[in-house]
């Protein structure tokens, strides 16, 4: 009787082990969309948010350019957050009915970036229109490559720059990527002299490599990062509190520890 009671007592318990280690140990998952200028900040974010929840929660981050992410969840894909570099994609995907609405959370800044090895002193933007310089910028569609073209554009208009330093500007311009991590490698592996990124990408794995020029140009147009939770997702629950953990005391003090400008 007693070898039975003791046999019985063993199979409750591994009932119960194999019960609290089955769904419920199972993470549950939030899928979330950034643009690239966002992944060193998120992938940080996320690290720190799944070990508070320890292990009952698992991050999935998918970093891109944010024309290619938008695109993708207008064709079907559904992560439960999507972060942007711009509010026009966020308005396209509202009057879908894709989201609901936005918030915009952060705020950076383009910025010239310069191979150290490079030749070429960059102290202004007409600099960028020197013979013989490669030069690197973001796609039109690329939210770094439209406030690129606005700063040029108004450049010209204020009379920092000439017609003629414009089309030297744009006849040095070698490749318009659609990724501002592309970019930086770019300027990093020296195949081209300079990039046209954000103040974000200059990072302390690539700041011995690379210069940073601010042009007071660039200030009128500062980069504006909104967040949506996007309708049709799994796990919306979980979606919000990640998401209010993001806009948190804690959240903020990361973004902020890689040179984003908080709210």
């Amino acid at each position: 009787m007693k070898k039975l009671m003791l046999i019985l007592i063993a199979v409750l318990i591994l009932a119960g082990c194999q019960s609290r280690g089955g769904t419920d140990s199972t993470p549950r998952e939030i899928s979330v969309f950034a643009a690239a200028s966002l992944t060193e900040a998120f992938t940080e974010v996320a690290r720190e948010y799944e070990n508070r929840q320890r292990g009952q929660v698992k991050i999935r981050l998918n970093f891109a350019g944010s024309q290619s992410l938008k695109t993708m969840i207008e064709n079907g894909t559904r992560p439960e957050i999507f972060a942007s570099a711009n509010t026009d994609y966020m308005e396209a995907l509202q009057k879908k009915n894709i989201i609901k609405d936005y918030k915009v959370f952060l705020q950076n800044k383009i910025v010239v970036v310069r191979n150290k090895s490079s030749k070429f002193t960059l102290k202004s933007l007409s600099d960028l229109s020197a013979d013989g310089l490669k030069l690197a910028v973001g796609d039109k569609t690329l939210p770094a490559g439209m406030y690129w073209n606005k700063a040029l554009n108004k450049a010209l208009k204020d009379g920092i720059i000439d017609n003629e330093q414009k089309a030297g500007i744009e006849k040095n311009i070698k490749t318009k990527e659609l990724n501002v991590k592309d970019i930086v490698n770019k300027v990093l592996l020296n195949e081209v002299d300079a990039g046209i990124v954000y103040s974000t990408d200059i990072t302390k794995r690539n700041e011995e490599k690379l210069e940073e020029i601010q042009l007071q140009i660039f200030d009128e147009f500062p980069a504006s990062y909104p967040i949506a939770l996007v309708e049709g997702s799994k796990e919306r629950g979980e979606a919000e509190k990640f998401l209010e953990y993001l806009m948190d005391t804690r959240g903020k003090e990361i973004f902020k520890k890689y040179k984003f400008i908080t709210f």
